[in-house]
């Protein structure tokens, strides 16, 4: 909704070319603009979840936002928002509560978006006041962030092809400068303060195109001596090597230092006060040699011809839409189009060269069936591709009953991957979508397994979107992330974990690898129960991630999961699974088929999706199992009706012996069938 948002800002004011800076409050939302020629930024409205505070910020020739969420608070004071309103500067922000009260005015010039904080003790005795700004970048993936420059704390950040830079008005007036799980925590010193005494604290945030271009500014503005370096890029195929990108380390093997893309003729320029460095232009698994810094310095690099890496594939279906993603191995233009009864109805350019690209579908009609095709241009490498025609459907409006498909661990056998899905294919079932509750490939920080998991999973993956959990063998990877456009959530990237909706039901995705020592394992648990609080009503409810509370598995010896006790996270989830009316759980990680049924809960294990096959299960089943499989290549399906939920359990091969994997006896066996009535 956010990214709705902000595109309705961007199309609807910056078709006017701005020489002032403009600002007013969006019209339906509540929420408020300031936009110049560089950028735009959405502060949240009094009502809204963030008020008075940075929303989105975004580049307006850029495709995503550069970062969002901003915040602040006060010695862990609760600040209440009392008026928002435009003034001459820019938009003011006026907050308090029994000790402080706060005005916070945002402002522009041409490269910068001001904050000036100006905080007043308004309780009768002295306060130590303690100032913490947060940036929070969850959501992005960029190619770069640093938390100083030589000594001096300064956060940079390069979001696709724009950099940011947060500075303190005066150099040195940050104290505290942290970088921790894609957020930014930045303090001016601990100061007193007395009653009715003001402390102002003023910082700004710069854009650029590089982060090259940030520490030039930094140098200027601390009058700092600094050298130039300029270098260009050529590429064997004779096209122009614009928006690639550079890297600057500080020595052959040392600390990245600086980056940036080169212009579209292929230039790049450094900035830098430091000797010994070196570039190098990294695209995907490609590196080109490591060229020492010099005046000019000159790269070539040799491509071969483009093609796909993952074949375009489907995640996150809306009523109106859907979301495609592909990957080449050099990066590219490309161009989306989607087609209804022959007729090309939408057209979507991509004009940056990405290497992965998930572009969002939308204002399509629900409960429809169209083709769509990708063009990969011929950017950087002399020939353009296409992909095959594919098909989707949007969500329906009302949904009554439908169908969907389960199955895990699929890891380093994509023959047996594909036997799966080729199995589902040609099954006569006709999915909404896959649940895949982790494991989909055998390394997660694998770029080639990842392409066998995407060649493999191609005939379900480009027509029928896939919602995946982690496994333990994704190792929680940046791949991983890169891969799946899910729906936002929470954790690492906002998709650690997150939830969706379907007709009547609700689904809740986890990462059961968080361990309790981790932080993140109670803003995980905390997330859930709110979700599950949230999602109450719903009248089904299926929860999916990787490991299983228990099994009678000792493939490797005996497990906790042979216990009443379970899994770790079973006394922390189970309750509220309990609490909540949650239906069914699916899992992986067993690499068989197994059931438990406890308290009007169903436990489901699929974990026969392709990887080697469980042998042994010899633990003492506990009161509450059900049934085990083994030796078989399986998948579930679902068939969710307003009443009830039918469950049917295929066994689509047989693999009995460990050490020849690929002699597969085709079966078609039905190994479980069960059903759960409201």
């Amino acid at each position: 909704m956010k990214k709705i948002l902000l595109m309705a800002v961007i199309l609807v004011i910056s078709v006017i070319s701005f020489s002032i800076t403009t600002k007013g409050e969006l019209l339906n939302t509540g929420n408020y603009f300031l936009q110049n020629e560089k950028f735009t930024v959405v502060i949240g409205g009094i009502d809204s979840e963030q008020p008075g505070f940075i929303k989105n910020f975004r580049a307006n020739a850029s495709e995503k936002d550069l970062f969002n969420n901003h915040n602040y608070f006060i010695s862990k004071n609760d600040l209440e928002i009392n008026k928002i309103e435009n003034v001459k500067e820019g938009i003011k922000v006026i907050s308090k509560n029994s000790t402080y009260y706060t005005e916070t005015v945002y402002y522009m010039t041409d490269s910068d978006l001001w904050i000036k904080t100006k905080i007043k003790n308004i309780s009768n005795k002295s306060q130590l006041l303690k100032f913490t700004e947060t940036i929070d970048y969850q959501k992005e993936m960029p190619y770069y962030t640093s938390s100083r420059i030589n000594d001096d704390l300064i956060f940079m950040m390069q979001n696709g092809v724009y950099a940011i830079g947060y500075f303190p008005e005066t150099t040195g007036d940050i104290k505290k400068l942290v970088i921790n799980n894609n957020r930014l925590f930045s303090s001016p010193a601990y100061k007193k303060i007395n009653p009715m005494e003001e402390f102002t604290f003023t910082r700004f945030i710069r854009v650029e195109k590089n982060i090259a271009d940030i520490q030039k500014f930094y140098y200027e503005k601390n009058k700092i001596t600094y050298d130039t370096y300029k270098g260009k890029i050529s590429l064997n195929t004779g096209k122009k090597a614009g928006l690639l990108p550079v890297y600057l380390r500080e020595n052959e093997i040392g600390t990245l230092i600086s980056f940036g893309f080169t212009d579209e003729n292929g230039i790049i320029n450094f900035y830098t006060d430091k000797n010994e460095c070196f570039t190098q232009v990294e695209i995907g698994e490609l590196k080109s040699d490591k060229v020492a810094l010099k005046n000019f310095f000159e790269i070539d690099l040799n491509l071969s011809e483009n093609r796909f890496l993952y074949q375009p594939y489907l995640t996150n279906q809306t009523k109106d839409g859907i979301t495609i993603n592909f990957k080449t191995e050099f990066p590219a233009k490309s161009q989306l189009n989607i087609y209804s009864n022959n007729k090309k109805i939408k057209t979507y350019e991509i004009n940056t060269p990405n290497l992965i690209n998930h572009v969002e579908v939308k204002d399509l009609e629900p409960n429809q069936e169209y083709n769509y095709i990708v063009n990969i241009k011929d950017t950087f490498t002399k020939n353009e591709i296409f992909s095959a025609i594919k098909t989707f459907k949007t969500k329906p409006s009302i949904i009554s009953n439908y169908t969907f498909i389960v199955y895990g661990d699929t890891q380093i056998f994509d023959k047996r991957h594909e036997y799966v899905v080729n199995s589902i294919v040609n099954s006569g079932i006709n999915p909404e979508f896959i649940v895949k509750p982790g494991d989909n490939v055998e390394k997660g920080h694998d770029e080639k397994m990842w392409q066998g998991f995407f060649k493999a999973a191609n005939p379900l993956i480009s027509k029928i979107p896939y919602y995946t959990a982690l496994g333990n063998h994704e190792y929680n990877d940046l791949l991983y992330y890169k891969a799946f456009s899910h729906p936002e959530g929470g954790g690492d990237y906002k998709n650690q974990w997150y939830s969706f909706d379907y007709g009547n039901s609700h689904f809740i995705i986890l990462d059961s690898n968080v361990v309790e020592t981790n932080p993140k394992f109670k803003e995980q648990l905390s997330w859930l129960e709110n979700d599950l609080k949230t999602n109450k009503n719903k009248d089904f409810i299926f929860v999916a991630y990787h490991h299983p509370f228990w099994t009678t598995g000792t493939e490797y010896g005996p497990m906790e999961e042979n216990l009443p006790e379970g899994h770790y996270n079973r006394k922390y989830w189970e309750p509220l699974f309990i609490k909540y009316g949650v239906d069914a759980v699916f899992n992986g990680h067993l690499h068989a088929y197994e059931r438990h049924y406890k308290d009007n809960i169903m436990y489901i294990t699929s974990g026969g999706g392709g990887a080697k096959l469980n042998q042994k299960h010899n633990a003492k089943p506990l009161d509450w199992h059900v049934i085990h499989e083994l030796k078989k290549l399986n998948f579930v399906e679902v068939n969710v009706y307003q009443d009830r939920i039918d469950f049917t359990v295929y066994a689509v091969g047989k693999v009995e012996d460990p050490l020849y994997p690929y002699e597969i006896t085709p079966i078609n066996e039905i190994i479980d069938k069960f059903s759960i009535k409201k």
